[in-house]
């Protein structure tokens, strides 16, 4: 009898001093959660009832997952600052709470995005002037005041709770039968141990783990939402992405191959054109009802442009998608981007001058885009790979053009021009000239019933169509400067988009991995126009095209099919690769490096 009074004495005592911590540092543990976590939590509770049936299968365990990681780690900063017993050190990690919260909740209102691999290689690639530029366009916000409002909030009621915890609350616990506080003691003990097992199953590989967190289909669900775990995930990465750009450029400085042009084309141009944010699904040209490519339209029914019909992007961030667009990898075939040479680098050897027009190259203002420098602009890539670069960006793409038209360009015997254009980029109203051409469609003119739409929604979408039909103009105009020449122009999107097309949600979230979401984020536009000395000189490319529209393609295996419109012989053509080759084969299409695009896209799509 006296040995089990001891036990049981014992394990009152161990389970006192495990809830010592959460007792004495109540008001910071309460505020390290909210803070940190009631976004998150909000967020996939908002994510079950939007989309439900995305939800289905998902367990209970992967679904209250995130909750023990956050107790997990509010519980250890409570107890440094219970051992410690500093002033300081509960200071510190208040400061450094308050500021993620801060930092986070700002980013997630603003961008949309949450702390992670992107966000932190942005910072680490922003320099002093995008910095400058980036406070005067964003801090001194509406949005941003109300961020420092709702931190402000928080950190007065955490004062308010600071000061009055240890004189009645601690007097209240004190009261509670014995059996009860070591009861309460025991669950917050398994939650604890819970929460020890998930991180020691993230193992340094967050990817691992999440994949055992996936929706009905196989998919990826991110239920780990706090910053600690983002940061811990994405400091890897940060470092993988260092070694991966070394690569590529070491790669892309060896190239030894014979790369040649088998055209004699005394002068021929091949452009291509980057767009952005681009819905397929918002194009007249593919079937919207609402005449937002007047142009191209005209320009395909007088037979010099060719749209196909089938092709996808492996990723719905403009990063991700361009490295793999300009390398000559292809994520099907199980290849890298940074295990394969910038392709550009091989047009410049073939012959071609290449010129690199970039309106999105001191994009202060766009943070999505500040990490493409670090590919784009890497100085020894630059010296192999280009003859000329612009000095500076646009208000709009068609002033880009303005600009290039205006430089006097001394083309050579075969020209290689790429444009990256700022497109439909979010904010849509910014992206077009407000005049009377371009404020042409208002909310009147979006005839759809979607129970989500109201009148300022239907106005975004009005204003994402007149960027796309903004986008028409640019085109045409870069046709018309083109038009008396032998030149080929290849246009595609970096990624799509969303303005309320399938639910309440615009720009890109990601929550809920499904059919609708590939149609409308990673299906993009894919057209080849060409002018009539480029068709009267080479007909049977022509056949070939007219004969590949409706082949599968992703956007990873672009500069196979830019190779055979350039008439470039290199060992890195693959023609099974290429949509308008005899050769071609059909393949696998992967998106977001492990999802099956074609057996995904079909999924609940309307």
């Amino acid at each position: 009898m006296k040995d089990t009074v001891t036990i049981s004495t014992r394990i009152h005592k161990i389970l006192k001093a495990f809830m010592m911590p959460i007792i004495k540092n109540a008001p910071f543990f309460v505020a390290y959660f909210l803070l940190n976590n009631i976004v998150a939590v909000l967020q996939t509770i908002h994510g079950m009832i939007a989309q439900p049936y995305n939800f289905v299968g998902v367990s209970l365990w992967a679904t209250l997952s995130p909750l023990f990681v956050y107790f997990f780690e509010a519980y250890i900063m409570a107890a440094i600052i219970t051992l410690t017993n500093k002033k300081w050190v509960k200071g510190f990690f208040y400061v450094l709470i308050f500021f993620l919260a801060t930092v986070r909740i700002f980013i997630a209102r603003q961008f949309g995005m949450e702390i992670g691999p992107l966000v932190l290689t942005l910072v680490a690639e922003t320099n002093a002037s995008e910095t400058s530029e980036f406070i005067k366009t964003y801090i001194l916000t509406r949005t941003t005041l109300g961020v420092f409002l709702t931190i402000a909030f928080y950190a007065a009621i955490t004062i308010a709770l600071e000061k009055t915890y240890p004189k009645y609350i601690i007097t209240k616990l004190k009261s509670i039968k014995s059996d009860w506080r070591s009861a309460i003691s025991v669950i917050f003990l398994i939650i604890f141990g819970i929460g020890v097992y998930h991180v020691c199953a993230f193992n340094g590989d967050i990817a691992y783990y999440m994949k055992n967190h996936t929706d009905r289909n196989g998919n990826i669900i991110d239920l780990l939402r706090d910053p600690f775990s983002k940061i811990y995930s994405t400091l890897p990465s940060l470092i993988s992405t260092e070694r991966d750009m070394k690569n590529v450029v070491r790669v892309t400085s060896e190239l030894n191959d014979n790369s040649k042009s088998i055209f004699s084309d005394d002068s021929l141009n091949v452009v291509l054109v980057i767009g952005e944010s681009y819905i397929k699904y918002h194009a007249k040209l593919y079937g919207y009802p609402l005449p937002t490519t007047p142009n191209m339209s005209r320009e395909q029914q007088n037979g010099n442009l060719f749209a196909f019909t089938d092709v996808c992007s492996p990723y719905s961030h403009t990063t991700e998608a361009i490295r793999n667009l300009l390398c000559t990898n292809s994520i099907g075939k199980g290849e890298r981007w940074c295990d394969t040479p910038y392709w550009p680098a091989i047009m410049k050897r073939t012959g071609f001058k290449v010129l690199m027009w970039d309106n999105q190259k001191i994009s202060s203002t766009d943070v999505y885009e500040f990490t493409l420098n670090s590919l784009l602009y890497d100085s020894t890539l630059v010296r192999l790979s280009y003859d000329q670069v612009n000095d500076r960006a646009f208000t709009y793409d068609g002033e880009m053009l303005d600009a290039y038209k205006k430089k006097h360009i001394a083309y050579g015997n075969h020209n290689f021009i790429i444009f990256h254009l700022k497109g439909q980029h979010f904010e849509w109203d910014k992206r077009y000239p407000h005049t009377k051409e371009f404020n042409h469609f208002t909310y009147k003119d979006i005839k759809r019933n979607d129970p989500w739409l109201n009148q300022s929604k239907r106005q975004y979408i009005a204003e994402y169509d007149n960027a796309t039909l903004y986008n028409d103009q640019v085109m045409e105009d870069m046709f018309n400067m083109f038009r008396n020449t032998n030149t080929v122009i290849i246009y595609l999107s970096d990624h799509g988009e969303e303005v309320y097309d399938w639910r309440d949600s615009q720009a890109r979230n990601e929550l809920d991995m499904c059919g609708n979401l590939l149609k409308y984020q990673y299906d993009v536009p894919l057209i080849v126009w060409c002018s009539d000395k480029y068709k009267a000189a080479h007909p049977d490319i022509i056949k070939e095209m007219k004969s590949g529209l409706n082949h599968t393609f992703e956007t990873d295996n672009t500069c196979q099919l830019l190779f055979h419109l350039a008439g470039i012989s290199t060992r890195y053509y693959k023609p099974d690769r290429d949509p308008i080759s005899d050769k071609y084969r059909k393949s696998m299409r992967l998106v977001d490096d492990s999802l099956r695009y074609d057996v995904m896209r079909w999924q609940s799509t309307r």
